[in-house]
């Protein structure tokens, strides 16, 4: 139905998540990109391993972050209960 020569097959493509470079489907390598608790994990494709590594790194990287930020955010929020606010606003009505 007036597809293009050679697109017709079963050998679909997709992109480079890292390079987007073309890559045919049962040829590419699929890493699972896992997301914060509570949200659905996306397969990602990939060209080579050499892209795939990069991602794999990145997405270390970012899990060291959020796991990071996690930590000082429940230093700030469940401190023991003296904040900066609250000594800063005891010394200047004193």
């Amino acid at each position: 139905p007036g597809s293009r020569p050679g697109t017709s097959g079963g050998a679909g493509k997709a992109c480079c998540y890292e390079c987007f470079r073309q890559v045919y489907v049962e040829g590419a390598v699929q890493v699972d990109d896992l997301q914060l608790p509570g949200e659905v994990a996306q397969t990602r494709r990939f060209c080579g391993e050499a892209c795939a590594d990069r991602f794999r790194k990145a997405l270390a990287a970012r899990g060291t972050r959020a796991k990071e930020l996690s930590e000082m955010r429940s230093s700030v929020h469940g401190g023991s209960g003296e904040g900066a606010h609250g000594g800063e606003a005891k010394e200047g009505d004193a």
